[in-house]
């Protein structure tokens, strides 16, 4: 598949690699479906159908039956520094630490404290 990502560095890699933990900390892209990029092969058979995820840029070809809505095959073209970041192996867990971290404060609702604790113990008989 023809690569068609930026390269970053800097800052601007920094910020990818926040927003890409969003798609690993959550399992899961925000795809839009985009015309194909210049140089994608035609299929010998099916449709191709590009996504490209709003937050890292991730491209995915899925080879499609338009009539029976079967995925006969999908590949994804991740940009090189979202490859080089999941080479790096790191758990879900990892990915998940570093998007809460980047969350404001405002979306988590923690257990309310509690004040007051008052216990009613049965009376030993």
């Amino acid at each position: 598949m023809p690569n068609s990502h930026p390269i970053l560095i800097g800052d601007a890699l920094e910020a990818a690699l926040v927003d890409a933990a969003v798609c690993r900390g959550t399992r899961s892209h925000r795809m839009d479906p985009i015309p194909a990029p210049p140089g994608t092969p035609r299929p010998y058979f099916g449709t191709i159908i590009v996504y490209r995820c709003e937050i890292c840029g991730t491209l995915r070809y899925d080879r499609v039956n338009r009539f029976t809505a079967e995925v006969y095959s999908r590949t994804y073209d991740h940009p090189e520094w979202y490859q080089v970041a999941l080479a790096e192996k790191h758990e879900p867990a990892w990915w998940r630490a570093l998007f809460y971290k980047n969350l404001p404060e405002d979306v988590f609702l923690e257990v309310e404290p509690v004040t007051d604790i008052r216990t009613k113990r049965k009376k030993a008989s």
